[in-house]
């Protein structure tokens, strides 16, 4: 991500868990308080805005994007917090509110939570402002990942796009699924596709293959796999494209990206 953000003229922002708050380094995205937007939810949303001002930053266009637990983080953020982001991505993720308690979190990764998507889209809804709409969202994820179960890729998609129905004015569903199957040198992968009024808003990928790890990624690290596709490239060529309406602020070529829980571990 590092080399794309040189590439491209984009500032990079990494939070990281204290091991005193989770011994995993993990968010604890499963606390209610925190899916509320409060806790470790409002704490990232204050250091973003915090360093916004620090640097030159194009307030229109700052992106989210996180991994398993940062996964789960993004998709807490992007609904209570749509105002600030443009973008984001979720990567081997879970949805919005999957679990209220770390024994629930762990089965709802093993098998997708038996929460309803939509009923949790719209007790989301209900709770933030129309102008801020639908963060248009990408969600990724390995089709054998056995950490965090695909169906919760599934779930995720069904929740934003119920969220993004409800918020919208006047009311009304995406179009889509627009599919296409893409093969290359790496692994394959399904791509589908959300769209209103021309734009997509949702893109869904899953990879064949692919377990709980970042795809194209530094095999060194951990969770990481280097066969492609390249998920950073996925993601920022997905990201880019999208302005949220903000005050203008500095240089149009800075950009924000934010990786959350860059691993799990256990």
């Amino acid at each position: 991500m590092n080399s794309i953000a040189e590439e491209q003229g984009f500032i990079v922002l990494y939070p990281q868990q204290s091991a005193r708050a989770n011994p995993l380094r993990c968010w604890n995205w499963f606390r209610p308080r925190t899916a509320d937007g409060s806790g470790e939810a409002a704490a990232i949303a204050a250091l973003v805005r915090y360093v916004a001002r620090l640097y030159p930053v194009d307030r229109s266009r700052v992106y989210l994007a996180g991994m398993s637990a940062g996964g789960a983080m993004t998709a807490i953020l992007a609904l209570c917090y749509g105002a600030t982001f443009a973008a984001c991505a979720i990567v081997s993720g879970m949805m919005y509110r999957a679990a209220d308690s770390a024994l629930a979190a762990a089965q709802a990764m093993r098998t997708g939570t038996r929460l309803s998507p939509e009923a949790t889209a719209a007790e989301a809804a209900s709770k933030v402002s129309r102008r801020s709409g639908l963060v248009p969202t990408l969600v990724m994820h390995g089709a054998g990942d056995t950490v965090v179960h695909p169906r919760n890729a599934e779930l995720i998609v069904a929740q934003f796009q119920k969220f993004a129905e409800l918020v919208s004015v006047p009311p009304g569903p995406l179009r889509g699924p627009f599919e296409q199957y893409i093969t290359g040198n790496g692994r394959s992968y399904r791509q589908c596709d959300y769209a209103r009024g021309g734009q997509v808003l949702l893109r869904s990928i899953l990879v064949d293959g692919l377990g709980h790890a970042w795809s194209g990624g530094d095999e060194r690290e951990t969770f990481n796999d280097p066969m492609p596709p390249d998920a950073s490239r996925l993601l920022w060529n997905f990201l880019v494209d999208y302005r949220r309406a903000a005050p203008p602020r500095g240089l149009p070529v800075r950009f924000w990206f934010r990786q959350l829980g860059r691993y799990l571990r256990g």
